[in-house]
């Protein structure tokens, strides 16, 4: 690369980066820092996970580690019937850890389920600036949603099930989706369509609900409108809502985890 590339690259990151500022960066990182740190808490000794949703993925992971990976671990001679990325990696996971499945199920949550806030951020910023960033992920996190357990709204949670997994890889589609309205690259569309296909084998409702905001009329009409951040929330929201749950007031599960409930 040529010094003049290099420098221009430089330049180029730290306009980014004057734009985002150091300030919300760091209270996202700080909040979001902070639920982890209460969700690794809340789960670190776990050895059992909690609901019904976990005893049907662990089954499915253990039939891919007893090398049966698409039958059903249930009925004889039947097909998988769920989609297989969660189970899949937890599958891989405890062959490359050693780590029991029930243990690995009980505790990946935390890590694994990063990905959502760190992109809700990247997005809310985008959409709106890095202020309505900093204020919509403190909502995300921390607003009190009423009695909803982790698993039914949108928000960061330790719990490792497929509607939590999932939910990072959607609000990261919608990311590269706005970028697509406004590019007619084959790479990018490209990568829509990886992004959904992978979305698709986390969880499908989320992955219809992209598929279908693709396939708006305004969008067979012209890339204009859907360019617009807040044509893109408007549709985004009610999506968001229909992925994660009845209720988009979203963290209580973090707020439970931090006041030690």
């Amino acid at each position: 690369m040529s010094m003049e590339g290099s420098t221009t690259g430089r330049s180029g990151i730290r306009k980014i980066l004057g734009g985002i500022g150091s300030t919300p960066v760091l209270l996202a990182i700080f909040m979001i820092t902070l639920a982890f740190n209460a969700g690794v808490r809340r789960s670190y000794d776990l050895t059992w996970p909690p609901y019904m949703d976990h005893a049907r993925d662990a089954s499915f992971a253990q039939s891919i580690l007893d090398g049966h990976y698409g039958e059903d671990p249930l009925y004889t001679g039947e097909s998988m019937w769920f989609t297989p990325m969660v189970f899949t990696l937890e599958a891989y996971a405890v062959e490359f850890t050693g780590v029991d499945l029930q243990v690995l199920q009980a505790r990946a949550g935390a890590f694994w389920n990063l990905l959502a806030p760190i992109v809700f951020f990247l997005l809310a910023w985008r959409w709106f600036g890095s202020s309505v960033a900093v204020v919509a992920l403190a909502a995300y996190l921390f607003v009190l949603p009423g009695q909803e357990p982790g698993w039914a709204v949108a928000t960061y949670s330790p719990l490792f099930l497929a509607m939590n997994f999932a939910q990072g890889l959607f609000l990261l589609m919608l990311l590269v989706l706005f970028r697509a309205f406004r590019s007619v690259s084959w790479v990018v569309w490209a990568a829509v369509g990886i992004g959904a296909g992978l979305l698709f084998l986390s969880h499908a409702a989320p992955a219809i609900l992209i598929v279908q905001y693709d396939r708006h009329p305004h969008h067979q009409q012209g890339h204009r409108r859907l360019a617009d951040p807040r044509s893109c929330a408007g549709r985004a929201i009610p999506a968001l809502r229909g992925c994660c749950g009845r209720n988009l007031h979203p963290g209580q599960p973090a707020v439970d985890l931090v006041r030690g409930r």
